[in-house]
């Protein structure tokens, strides 16, 4: 092999032979010596079954042939003096470099993945040679009616001549020790020939749990001389949809998957070496997944070699048949008829091929040409099913990437067609468990993780990320589940594997995976994860069965603690009927004693071929909220109309002011920012005058309290809003794409966490998946100019050059910065949409929240730097930090100096979560949170102490 022409070294194909990471400066060549075998065939073919880009073949130092594309098979038939039996010929493969392949053609590595896949030439699939005569077998589609137990064989003949020719055939299907089973002939001719066969009672059909795969044998004469002869495995196999859901040889069938992407793998040191060794891979990663119960590999963004669609015919697992369009699709409709053509004819080679996904994260107009591509090529198929045609796919980064847990849906109903949940989970981590080198890693984890995450929290979040999702989107009762990814390059994807990857250590990611992988489970449906002692509770238990027998499913259900020591095991069961699923509710009382617990439910009587406990599990603690010691002896004051802060008042013992002039502290809550907000003045004077007099305020549940545009609207969308209040003090709020999880302390003040487990990080009960932040960023103005500077610098702006006084300028789009020295830059507008653009086509489901196209703001930096100077505030605390980067600040304390009082402005959503009044188990309600009240007394302890009382 060698680059134009020179040939400086040997390698071993199929291969990636030179650095993935960049393009060929010029076109790669490979040259073997073949001597042809003896014999009476008349004509050669060359099938170059991966071969990137545009592959041209040579013959003794003459071109032959030439193909378009790569990712889908090509095939160039031999011709020269040489190409005969028992001659010897030099055969040289050209392949041209992405850099010099046009972008209309349909194996274009799209220009977004170019900096995290394989983007160097290569034939990285098989080569092989057919000897055939002057009739020659192009294609074998085999189309199974599993209802009638028929399956029609077609095969397509191809006449070198051109000219229209005929003669017989003979069909033989064989097991697999070669034993002949059924025999067919008759006469063919050029062009389609089918062959019908009823087998019921002889074949088996194939499915994961019963691969059974037969050979298949298609010779065709003239007279007494063999044309061809082809052979290849045939799986008895009818895949479709039917009311939302997959049918798999007519009975009800969910995908539980992962994704491979092995063309972002083959990135890596480490996926170049293993991508070929199918003993690794049929270990680590087939295997294993049917160890734990799942039926399906998403090869994502092209197909991967032949040789592991081979293993996954044999051991039982369905593919999902991928193109490797990603964000646009720029290829001719030409080339993607010619190359869709052979991609699906390559699929029924492989009776694992159970759907199809043309392109990947694709809008626009040009789908158009795609598919006027499809719909051409798809007619010489049977009924397949093809994304967007008859499946949506969700890509719901929760707890990871790009996106905050969102749980606002119910059921499988609300989606227009069977919804396939094929991307999630991604939180990036290499093989020692640090962030990846996605660039949004580091961010998520942050937001989720906080700043001093350790590895254990990284994984335990990676497991959270891909196994409670799965476990959610299969109560919702989705077609499919399979979490992102298993295998991928370091710069996106990585993989689920620690140390060296040649060892097969897996990351608990796998095991997090049991209750959504097996066909068999059972699982939690629970999110809270603060309760109160001895707290009676019920939980949703569901119980799953997706094989063909009613089965009575028991289930294990414990409580330890962090030590291992046991406070509750029992059983329990249900008669489960075939291909549904079930729900209990169970009742359980909590331990009485404060402290980090989990909750499990193991199914007992696991399924056949699982070799892994099935288990769905979920971390909580017990908790009582401590009085702080500064509250001793202080008087609250809360106002007549705010009844849920005087019952936790009540509940806590806490002495109550019955006269605002009596109060060391005035309290507020979400009723008083209503009227606030309204427009009643006598609130904003009441502030004015308690702090001018000393007193401290605490105002809980400031601002909008919607959650964003994915959850039912709370009122109307208003993008920006602001309230002046007092001293020049302005809260102002703007709508953002999301809401916030996890809070943590500041780096500065941990005041908050005081009394707080360890490692606290939030989640307080109820909202779709204890939502703590609504989907609006607080912005309090009227800072003094070191709390200027710090608000900008945690944002991403430059110190020095705010200090500099220099023109500067900040630019904001949906939550993403980036900053100038001019106003109205149009590179930094154009840089700064384009980075929001590049996030949306990674996570389209953030185009619900997220509008590239909105706005941008621009704020002069300098300007406000030099205004606030004349700041009446003299110190801001951040007290909690929440968001990507953790650059939200949802509470902050402002100090007015001496003789004066503090003022804490919140807009964590307390409402609902201080009082027992309200009721717990109401789904998505907010519900009483023991931590939240910690954090309100934290608060006022905060707010009462820094008057230095």
């Amino acid at each position: 092999m060698g680059e134009s022409r020179r040939y400086d070294r040997e390698v071993e194909v199929p291969g990636v032979h030179c650095d993935p990471a960049k393009m060929n400066e010029d076109t790669l060549w490979y040259r073997r010596t073949v001597v042809f075998p003896k014999g009476k065939w008349q004509y050669a073919t060359l099938e170059l079954k991966g071969a990137r880009f545009a592959p041209a073949v040579f013959i003794d130092g003459q071109q032959v042939s030439r193909a378009n594309g790569g990712m889908a098979p090509t095939f160039h038939l031999l011709k020269g003096e040489n190409v005969k039996p028992g001659k010897t010929t030099t055969l040289e493969v050209a392949l041209t470099s992405l850099a010099d392949l046009p972008q209309s053609d349909a194996s274009y590595i799209a220009v977004s993945d170019h900096w995290r896949s394989n983007i160097s030439s290569c034939l990285w699939d098989d080569v092989l040679l057919h000897l055939h005569g002057e009739d020659h077998i192009v294609n074998i589609v085999p189309d199974a009616d599993t209802r009638a137990k028929q399956v029609a064989i077609s095969f397509f003949v191809e006449d070198i001549s051109g000219k229209s020719s005929h003669g017989s055939f003979e069909l033989a299907i064989c097991d697999r020790q070669g034993n002949t089973i059924i025999k067919q002939s008759g006469d063919y001719h050029s062009g389609k020939n089918t062959a019908n066969i009823s087998y019921q009672g002889i074949l088996q059909e194939w499915s994961p749990e019963r691969p059974c795969l037969y050979n298949l044998t298609i010779t065709i004469k003239k007279g007494n001389r063999t044309q061809d002869k082809v052979s290849r495995k045939l799986g008895i196999k009818r895949f479709e949809v039917k009311d939302k859901q997959f049918l798999l040889n007519g009975h009800p069938y969910k995908i539980r998957g992962g994704a491979v992407a092995w063309h972002r793998w083959t990135r890596s040191p480490e996926g170049r070496e293993l991508g070929y060794d199918t003993t690794w891979f049929k270990n680590n990663i087939i295997r294993r997944m049917k160890d734990y119960g799942a039926n399906e590999i998403n090869f994502h963004l092209g197909l991967a070699p032949s040789r592991l669609l081979d293993l996954c015919d044999e051991m039982g697992m369905l593919v999902r048949y991928e193109w490797s369009f990603f964000h646009g699709m720029p290829a001719s409709e030409e080339s993607c008829r010619e190359q869709y053509s052979r991609w699906l004819a390559s699929s029924m080679e492989h009776p694992c091929a159970a759907y199809y996904y043309p392109y990947n994260e694709t809008l626009g107009d040009e789908l158009q040409t795609a598919w006027n591509a499809l719909n051409d090529v798809l007619q010489d198929y049977p009924s397949l099913v093809v994304a967007e045609r008859d499946i949506m796919h969700l890509h719901k980064y929760w707890w990871s990437l790009f996106e905050n847990l969102g749980l606002y849906y119910d059921n499988y109903q609300q989606f227009d067609q069977a919804a396939v949940a094929d991307e999630f989970g991604g939180n990036y981590l290499d093989k020692n468990g640090d962030y990846g080198g996605y660039p949004s890693v580091k961010e998520a984890f942050l937001r989720f993780c906080g700043r001093q995450n350790t590895k254990e929290q990284r994984m335990r979040q990676l497991g959270l990320s891909a196994g409670k999702m799965a476990e959610y989107w299969r109560r919702v009762d989705v077609a499919g589940w399979t979490p992102f990814t298993i295998l991928g390059s370091y710069e996106d994807g990585n993989s689920w594997f620690l140390g060296d990857m040649r060892e097969g250590n897996p990351m608990p990611v796998w095991s997090s995976m049991s209750a959504g992988w097996s066909p068999r489970s059972v699982s939690l449906d629970i999110w809270d994860v603060n309760y109160t002692p001895g707290q009676n509770l019920r939980v949703p238990l569901y119980y799953f069965n997706d094989s063909g027998q009613d089965e009575t499913l028991r289930a294990f259900i414990s409580i330890t603690d962090n030590q291992g020591r046991s406070f509750l095991r029992m059983g329990t069961e249900k008669l489960t009927p075939a291909y549904s699923h079930l729900i209990d509710t169970l009742t359980l009382v909590l331990p009485e004693a404060p402290g980090n617990y989990t909750l499990k439910a193991e199914l007992v009587n696991t399924p056949e071929g699982v070799k892994y406990p099935v288990s769905s599990s979920w971390d909580f603690r017990v908790f009582n909220a401590v009085i702080p010691d500064g509250l001793a002896g202080v008087k609250i004051y809360v106002p007549d109309w705010e009844d849920e802060l005087k019952d936790m008042l009540s509940s806590k013992g806490l002495a109550v002011a019955s006269s605002i002039d009596e109060g060391d502290i005035i309290v507020l809550s979400a009723t008083s920012w209503e009227r606030l907000a309204s427009g009643d003045g006598e609130i904003n004077k009441m502030l004015e005058s308690s702090i001018g007099k000393g007193v401290s305020v605490v105002m809980l549940d400031v601002g909008p309290q919607s959650l964003g545009k994915a959850y039912p609207e709370q009122g109307e969308s208003l993008y920006s809003y602001e309230y002046p209040l007092f001293g020049g003090i302005t809260v102002a709020f703007k709508e953002v794409s999301e809401p916030e999880t996890n809070i943590f302390p500041d780096i500065n003040d941990s005041t908050l966490w005081n009394h707080l487990p360890d490692y606290y990080r939030g989640m307080w009960n109820g909202l779709r998946g204890d939502l703590v932040v609504p989907a609006w960023e607080m912005d309090v103005r009227g800072l003094n100019a070191d709390m200027f500077l710090e608000l900008w610098v945690a944002r991403g702006a430059d110190e020095a050059v705010i200090k500099s006084g220099q023109p500067y300028f900040a630019y904001e789009l949906h939550g993403y910065y980036d900053y100038s020295s001019k106003p109205d830059d149009a590179e930094t507008l154009r840089r700064l949409r384009a980075s929001v653009k590049q996030k949306i086509e990674d996570a389209p489901s953030l185009a619900v929240f997220v509008d590239p196209d909105s706005p941008i703001k621009q704020t002069y930096i300098s300007s406000g730097y030099k205004r606030a100077y004349a700041g009446q505030a003299k110190r801001i605390i951040r007290m909690v930090n929440a968001g990507k980067n953790l650059t939200r600040v949802p509470v902050i304390m402002v100090e007015f100096g001496d003789g004066k009082g503090n003022l804490i402005v919140s807009q964590l959503l307390t409402a609902g979560r201080i009082s027992h009044a309200k009721e717990m188990g109401v789904p998505y309600e907010r519900r009483f949170d023991e931590t939240a009240v910690q954090i309100v007394l934290n608060m006022m302890e905060k707010s009462f102490q820094c008057l230095g009382r």
